[in-house]
């Protein structure tokens, strides 16, 4: 389902990438990147999310950056969006790029990689330990690095392309409910005084 704000991305290109605003966030990178000469000029970022209390300032100079730049009308907030509007977002997206400096389990990244996205990620841990093979990456806070990285991954042939996604769908099968519990039991049973 497109999500309601998503109309000026239909037929366009765009990289899709989600999650709460605020600063670990790592928005910064996307606005860096935009701004370079490397990076598509044909290519928007939508971006599904909605901003975290006490984030409201860094949400601000994000805007503002934008706006100072140029770049406002090619970055969509999508707002928050329900499983079926990320599902079109990850489907429709030309890349999908995660620049978060936090996480725990990065659920955006596993969601990505479910729906065999061509992924351009930070290399902040635990993104390589999620993606491994199955993304190209960028030196965190490093907007030309980004930059560089996604006009890599648009320029791919079909072939790496593909390869990519299937790697990406391979990865997210060692991910399901079933796999998280027999680990965890092992582990429990391994930690076990009667063991």
């Amino acid at each position: 389902v497109e999500p309601e704000r998503a109309g000026g991305l239909v037929g366009r290109r765009f990289i899709f990438s989600a999650g709460s605003i605020r600063p670990a966030r790592g928005l910064g990178d996307l606005i860096d990147a935009m701004a370079r000469p490397e990076f598509p000029a044909d290519l928007d970022v939508a971006f599904a999310g909605a901003v975290d209390a006490g984030s409201e300032s860094y949400h601000a100079k994000i805007l503002a950056a934008l706006a100072e730049r140029g770049l406002s009308d090619r970055f969509v907030w999508l707002g928050r969006c329900g499983p079926e509007e990320m599902a079109w977002g990850f489907e429709n997206s030309a890349v999908f790029v995660m620049t978060s400096r936090a996480e725990a389990c990065p659920n955006t990244v596993l969601e990505a990689m479910s729906h065999g996205c061509l992924s351009v990620s930070c290399d902040t841990e635990p993104m390589p330990e999620f993606f491994r093979d199955a993304a190209l990456y960028y030196k965190s806070g490093d907007g030309g690095s980004l930059a560089r990285a996604v006009g890599h991954s648009l320029s791919l042939p079909e072939i790496e392309t593909a390869e990519f996604r299937n790697m990406a769908k391979t990865r997210a099968e060692n991910f399901t409910w079933a796999q998280c519990t027999d680990r965890t039991l092992s582990v429990l049973a391994q930690t076990s005084p009667t063991s």
